[in-house]
């Protein structure tokens, strides 16, 4: 797909990518194939044979001459959630067995 992956951060619950897009791909696109291609992955161990994801995602565009931050942060979640820090706050986007708030 051309995709760039920039930064690869996860947690129990969650992943975070940091990618650089084509233009002749959408947002949507990629976030479909990725979740396809990783479900196959990881239904192929038995331990994770029920593996699902849920069925939202959150985007967000990063300024390409000031990302070093924002990728320190998506390589870094462990920490993060570890620390609690409040940038975990806004990562929160509501399961579907989970009000937010």
């Amino acid at each position: 797909m051309s995709v760039e992956l920039l930064a690869f951060g996860a947690f129990d619950d969650h992943v975070h990518l940091a990618i650089r897009l084509p233009l002749t791909r959408s947002v949507a696109e990629v976030v479909r194939a990725y979740k396809s291609e990783s479900s196959v992955v990881l239904s192929r161990s038995s331990a994770l044979a029920s593996f699902r994801w849920q069925t939202g995602y959150g985007a967000f565009s990063i300024d390409p001459d000031n990302c070093e931050p924002v990728l320190r942060y998506v390589e870094t979640q462990r920490e993060h959630h570890r620390l609690c820090t409040d940038n975990v706050l806004w990562e929160q986007t509501g399961r579907d067995d989970e009000p937010i708030g």
